[in-house]
């Protein structure tokens, strides 16, 4: 019977936790207001358009770097003026840009793209020095490379092997 009794007096796990886990947000709370200034008014959360205008210059940016002249078409200015037309038909959506959270995940996303792209390129540019010092053609164009056409077949002859493999269809 002791024991019992010692299970109904032991304390919650859960709420002892739960103790802590509000410690430590007042202790959160008091460090964020002894940082700010006093008097000090804490910004706004950035407009859907604002957003959409970030997520379009960082996309064209991140173009850009492939592509020089698509910094002539992304530019601030008309990031802004896409963002503020886009913003009432997407706030009409019920889409929600998460003030900055999305921005977070598209920068991530682009980078890692490029980071693929740039990979392929190098990769790309590697087997065709390969090739070029050891003077083979490969068995296979790479991915990228210009390939000389082969010589037009006569369009009155079938290529070899047509109506051999025909007959197995009959």
């Amino acid at each position: 019977m002791s024991a019992m009794a010692d299970q109904n007096t032991a304390p919650d796990a859960l709420a002892d936790l739960a103790h802590l886990a509000d410690a430590a947000d007042s202790a959160h709370a008091e460090q964020t207001a002894a940082a700010k200034p006093a008097g000090q008014v804490a910004s706004p959360a950035p407009s859907q358009a604002d957003q959409l205008a970030a997520i379009l210059l960082t996309v064209g940016s991140m173009g850009s770097m492939r592509f020089p002249s698509l910094a002539k078409v992304y530019t601030e200015e008309r990031c802004k003026a896409h963002g503020e037309a886009l913003a009432p038909a997407l706030e009409r959506l019920g889409v929600s840009l998460n003030h900055g959270e999305t921005m977070m995940w598209i920068g991530a996303g682009g980078s890692v793209l490029m980071l693929l792209i740039e990979t392929r390129n190098a990769i790309i540019a590697d087997l065709k020095t390969e090739q070029a010092e050891q003077g083979t053609k490969p068995a296979a164009p790479i991915p990228g490379q210009v390939v000389a056409s082969a010589p037009a077949a006569d369009p009155a002859k079938p290529a070899d092997g047509v109506h051999s493999q025909m007959g197995l269809y009959q």
